[in-house]
């Protein structure tokens, strides 16, 4: 016998418990329903026939003769089966068309999804996922919209009450308990089905949304949200997803405080150009800016100059988190594109340009062609002094001669900058060079007799005198050997002067000789008698200064005496040596002829005897060769 399923009305065995076409649960056999008693159609009497003899079945019984069925009773039956067989196909088919009708497990493509704005009016940000348990833990845990709403909700404070509101908030279609599984998917039978099915609804359902248009979002903005369904494979696994799109309306956003940080703000600008520097001025600022920002430069704020241009950053405390942040339970935003504001240096002073080198002179040591210059800042004004720095190259200021250039560079000492824009001065360049000549009123060797134009006699021969005045007593003077000892000086006359220089110029050595005799009474075994000598002052580096006076260095002076003038020439003055190293030149610069003061000395009462000296005059051409002392020349 057979039956038909119940759910689908396809058309079973008696003995199948699951419906092959939809897999519902059948249930007990059903019981075969009664023959109805059919009409009987009269019979035409039929001639009785011999009647046979009854054989007895096996198990006694005694098998009746059957009628032979009449052709209408054929006929009757024979509709009947095809009727039937009408009826049964009948059913198939509607059965077949009311399975297909509710064998998918339909869905509202809308109850399949989570939606969450999250952030202020005016800069909300919309996210839609899969309303599954998961995502929603994930946003209460993550302190999401949910959780502010599990907070305000029955469950906060029960026991497994966050799992409760989570269930509640997640779709029925991924709910993971049992009971609720089955009730929601009533067309699947097993629980690993259902997995499968919720599985397959992440995997062939998909959200087509632009994601620009979740973003910066007001009360009252609607979105309008597409989904993208794999429908053949979802059909596959009985599942039929009912509509494509749906739309989502924000509302409930709280308005938030807008913060203007630049308000009030100015910089002011201090100093004089090139140096002025820029401080922030945030007297007008609001004082509740000061909680959320601090101002500060991102550029160079000194050394400026009228028209520079600084930058002033917001240093931000509280960032912006979907376009706000919350303070003491407040909603605050503000515009996170404009964090830097820039400003044009102007109202500086004009500093005064100054020669750094006002009142710059020079002291020189040493004689030209070998002076020293040292640079001297006695007479510059008191800002040079203390502000301007002075460079040069060491050996550029060494071994000068007249007429020399040398350069010296002026810069602005860096610990002094300050000051000294402060003072309302600067330099024309940051480095100032100025070249400087050596004059031609500095001392300098003298090469040459003709650049003599003075001796002063009484300071210029005073190492001589001294010396020859301190020979009284001895009996001998200068390396000379005398017959007696000195008594007393009567008189030093100066003759002729002479010149020895190279022919370079570039060098300080020279040697000057002045001639001269020298009157004297010598002691005489007791007896005064008059003795004249010739003597030689030899000075080395001889030098002159602006007018001409001729000077010398007195800490290295030598004086040789002879009996003659000829032998103090051939000896000291004419000499191949000297010949050598230049030449000979005697001075135009006629020293008078006289007496010079000495030292008195008491004579002794004994006459001096007047002996005539032997003053030869000065020649140019060399003297005679003489016999010289054997005394070794004496260094004063």
């Amino acid at each position: 016998m057979s039956k038909f399923c119940g759910n689908c009305g396809a058309q079973l065995e008696d003995s199948v418990m699951f419906c092959g076409a939809c897999g519902a649960k059948q249930e007990a056999p059903a019981q075969q329903a009664p023959v109805q008693p059919q009409a009987v159609m009269p019979q035409v009497p039929v001639q009785p026939q011999a009647p046979f003899a009854a054989v007895p079945a096996a198990d006694g019984s005694i098998a009746t003769e059957k009628k032979p069925m009449s052709p209408e009773t054929k006929k009757t039956i024979g509709i009947v089966a095809v009727i039937s067989a009408v009826v049964i196909l009948l059913g198939i088919i509607a059965g077949v068309i009311i399975h297909n009708a509710t064998k998918y497990q339909k869905i509202d493509v809308e109850d399949l999804f989570m939606i969450t704005c999250e952030g202020v009016n005016g800069s909300a940000t919309v996210e839609i996922k899969f309303a599954t348990p998961e995502n929603v833990r994930d946003e209460v845990r993550n302190g999401g919209m949910y959780y502010e709403e599990y907070r305000e909700s029955e469950y906060y404070n029960e026991e497994d009450g966050k799992e409760e509101f989570i269930l509640t908030k997640s779709s029925k279609w991924f709910n993971t308990e049992r009971k609720d599984m089955k009730k929601a998917w009533d067309k699947f039978d097993s629980v690993s089905d259902i997995k499968k099915a919720q599985e397959k609804l992440m995997q062939y359902v998909e959200l087509e949304v632009d994601e620009e248009s979740l973003k910066n979002l007001s009360n009252g903005d609607t979105i309008e949200i597409k989904v993208k369904i794999k429908e053949e494979k979802l059909k596959n696994k009985n599942i039929k997803i009912e509509g494509t799109s749906f739309t989502y309306t924000v509302e409930g956003l709280v308005e938030p405080e807008v913060l203007e940080p630049w308000n009030g703000i100015n910089v002011t600008f201090e100093g004089n150009n090139g140096y002025g520097e820029a401080v922030i001025n945030t007297d007008g600022v609001d004082a509740e800016m000061f909680n959320f920002f601090n101002y500060r430069f991102s550029t160079n704020n000194y050394d400026l100059s009228n028209g520079d241009v600084v930058t002033v950053e917001l240093r931000v405390y509280m960032s912006l988190d979907n376009g706000y942040f919350t303070y003491n339970d407040k909603y605050y935003t503000y515009d996170d594109k404009v964090l830097t504001k820039d400003f044009t240096v102007s109202g500086l002073k004009e500093l005064s340009v100054i020669d750094p080198f006002e009142g710059v002179t020079f002291d020189y040591s040493e004689k030209a062609p070998t002076l020293t210059a040292k640079l001297n800042t006695d007479a510059c004004p008191q800002y040079i002094k203390d502000c301007i720095e002075f460079d040069w190259d060491y050996n550029a200021l060494r071994n000068l001669n007249i007429g020399d250039e040398f350069t010296i560079t002026a810069t602005v000492s860096y610990w002094a900058e300050d000051e000294f824009a402060d003072l309302g001065y600067k330099l024309a360049t940051e480095e100032v060079t100025k070249t400087f000549v050596v004059p031609d009123n500095v001392p300098k060797y003298i090469q040459d007799v003709n650049q003599i134009k003075k001796v002063d006699t009484e300071t210029f021969m005073k190492p001589v005198y001294d010396e020859i005045n301190g020979e009284i007593g001895d009996d001998y003077i200068g390396a000379l050997r005398l017959d007696g000892k000195i008594a007393k000086i009567d008189a030093i006359t100066l003759t002729d002067a002479y010149l020895v220089a190279p022919v370079e110029v570039a060098s300080k050595s020279n040697t000057y000789y002045q001639t001269g005799s020298v009157k004297m009474t010598l002691d005489v075994d007791g007896a005064n008698k008059s003795k004249t000598i010739y003597f030689v002052a030899m000075f080395d580096s001889a030098y002159i200064d602006a007018n001409g006076e001729l000077f010398h260095d007195d800490y290295w002076i030598l004086y040789n005496c002879a009996n003659s003038m000829e032998e103090i020439k051939a000896q000291y003055i004419n000499t191949p040596d000297n010949k050598a190293q230049g030449k000979v030149m005697t001075s135009t610069a006629k020293v008078p002829n006289g007496d010079t003061p000495v030292e008195d000395k008491p004579a002794e009462d004994t006459p001096v005897e007047d002996t005539p000296t032997t003053d030869a005059p000065a020649e140019d051409t060399p003297a005679e060769d003489a016999p010289t002392t054997d005394a070794p020349a004496q260094a004063a």
